[in-house]
């Protein structure tokens, strides 16, 4: 209310002054709209200043995407041209499998067994990056109003988001680590298009997560369903079901675990980074469900394979773009961090569809 008339105006039921034209009730729903970059009202219809909000974090994460999208092509050209070889490959050959639960139990998967377990493998991970892409479509509609608000909820955003501020992490770590004298060695693992490294990193992008975050978090959080009495018990298995006290719990507790279980082969100093890797995956697994994180594992395993099919310089600066890009992507993932933990005593203490930490968005 700006002028002399603004008060008679309203006493007497207006909603604008008639002589300066400013709204006398304010609608609840104004400032919403107007934070969400909306020119009028959806309630009341008036029209809005659209309070200006900073994006250049979003912005700067947003850059990361189309790199990691020239990653996943390759990724997914390195499995399909060598899949046929790997196929021909595996007879004469075995790989054990490990399933934890309360205990651990082996597998041991040879031959024509083996042969069907590739295939499933090449299917699964095609599946999950076609869900991953077809779920992220929200990146594709420029012409929204609100285009970079929901284009920061997608599984692509958080994708880039995690994957940068993972590569900044682990160099930091490895750095001070070596500074602190640690051995900082790894496994003679076969890496570019051969068969074994085919077969073995396609392997743990899928069964790694299937044994970490299917078995360890999704399971428990359907047999919690299924107590409950929820009918879709099942579709828990895959993730998405949202944030509650009993998933963060069993977040940090199987990212623990994941990170233990990386000793054996690559050494103590392996288990902090394992187990900040496992945590990304778990949260894209409870945020977005179970073809996200095996997206952002094979991403991940596949760096040893790709630069050999990109080449050495595109993948050397693409590689070291997205860790300068990281840092960014670290301070974005640092800031919801930080509000998350401020909202953490409202975090539901079961599972409940109502609460905002239970939305996907």
């Amino acid at each position: 209310m700006t002028c002399r008339r603004c008060l008679d105006a309203a006493a007497e039921g207006y909603n604008y002054c008639p002589v300066c034209g400013d709204p006398l009730n304010e609608c609840p729903v104004c400032k919403e709209y107007s934070l969400q970059g909306y020119s009028y009202c959806g309630k009341c219809g008036r029209p809005l200043k659209a309070e200006k909000k900073s994006y250049a974090l979003e912005k700067a994460v947003f850059i990361l995407i189309p790199i990691i999208a020239a990653f996943l092509i390759t990724d997914l050209l390195c499995m399909y041209l060598g899949a046929a070889d790997t196929f021909s490959w595996i007879p004469g050959h075995s790989i054990n499998l490990y399933v934890v639960f309360f205990e651990v139990f082996k597998f041991t998967v040879s031959g024509t067994a083996l042969q069907a377990y590739w295939i499933l493998l090449v299917i699964a991970v095609t599946l999950c990056l076609a869900a991953t892409a077809y779920h992220s479509r929200a990146i594709l509609d420029r012409r929204s109003p609100d285009y970079i608000n929901r284009m920061s909820r997608t599984p692509a955003y958080y994708l880039a988001l995690t994957f940068g501020a993972y590569l900044v992490i682990s160099a930091v770590l490895i750095l001070i680590m070596q500074a602190a004298g640690a051995d900082i060695t790894s496994p003679d693992l076969p890496s570019g298009r051969d068969p074994e490294a085919l077969l073995l990193y396609t392997g743990a992008a899928v069964w790694e997560e299937i044994a970490f975050r299917l078995i360890m978090l999704g399971l428990p959080v359907a047999l919690i369903a299924l107590i409950r009495g929820r009918k879709n018990f099942p579709r828990f298995l895959l993730g998405g079901f949202g944030f509650s006290a009993p998933v963060l719990i069993l977040m940090i507790l199987s990212s623990i675990y994941f990170g233990i279980a990386h000793t054996d082969s690559w050494g103590s100093w392996k288990i902090i980074p394992a187990t900040i890797a496992g945590l990304m995956m778990s949260y894209l697994y409870v945020r977005f469900g179970m073809h996200v994180s095996v997206t952002f594992h094979f991403l991940i395993d596949y760096m040893t394979i790709c630069h050999g099919l990109m080449g050495d310089a595109l993948f050397n600066f693409l590689f070291i773009f997205a860790i300068v890009i990281g840092f960014a992507c670290l301070a974005d993932l640092l800031k919801r961090l930080y509000e998350g933990l401020g909202n953490l005593k409202d975090l539901p203490s079961s599972l409940d569809y109502e609460n905002i930490f239970s939305r996907r968005d």
